[in-house]
């Protein structure tokens, strides 16, 4: 009896010993593949993924890790680039914070240059089935107003005018349609455009 006990003991001790080094052996190696994350991988990989990102601009785009802290720097010519950078950066893994630096270059566009791009730019995306979106500009400060189907269309509205070049900030007050049915299929999009400022 109390031989077959000092072998359930034995048994006992000998599994709770492989199950603390299982657990330590599996620690260090999360530690080890931790630690192989160094700063210049975390600097490779964002400027891997700025490049790969349809939204950013990246020609112009530097970036730099210490510490798992990336800065990034450098010109680009659209507000969306110069807003969604750090967004891509902070996916990576391994980064503990973003600083945003770069520039965002003011050119010498009109006004109406601006607001013309913008409505043809949303003309021409096949995802943006629009209603109606009103399109004032001054000094470079863009406001939507209007109405459209969803919220992806206002997100997507809104990207597509912080691409433009010369636009230096979007004010989004569109409105999501929420009734259904006011786009009937084969519906010509339009956009309706005001004349007045962006003050009024």
């Amino acid at each position: 009896m109390n031989k077959n006990r000092s072998t359930a003991l034995n048994l006992v001790g000998k599994t709770g010993t492989m199950i603390l080094l299982g657990g330590v052996l599996l620690a260090f190696v999360f530690l080890s593949q931790a630690r192989a994350i160094t700063d210049r991988d975390i600097t490779w990989e964002v400027l891997a993924r700025l490049i790969e990102d349809e939204w950013v601009s990246s020609h112009f785009i530097e970036v730099e890790t210490e510490g798992g802290i990336v800065t990034l720097s450098g010109p680009v010519e659209d507000l969306l680039s110069k807003e969604h950078a750090p967004v891509v950066a902070r996916s990576v893994k391994g980064v503990r914070g973003v600083i945003n630096r770069i520039r965002l270059l003011h050119g010498d566009r009109s006004d109406a240059h601006i607001k013309a791009e913008i409505e043809e730019a949303l003309l021409d995306d096949t995802a943006a089935e629009l209603n109606e979106v009103t399109i004032k500009v001054r000094d470079g400060f863009v406001r939507l107003t209007g109405t459209v189907d969803s919220l992806a269309e206002k997100q997507l509205c809104e990207r597509i005018a912080k691409s433009v070049r010369g636009v230096v900030e979007v004010e989004t007050n569109l409105k999501v349609f929420d009734g259904g049915g006011i786009n009937a299929a084969g519906q010509q999009k339009r956009i309706a455009n005001s004349g007045e400022d962006a003050s009024s």
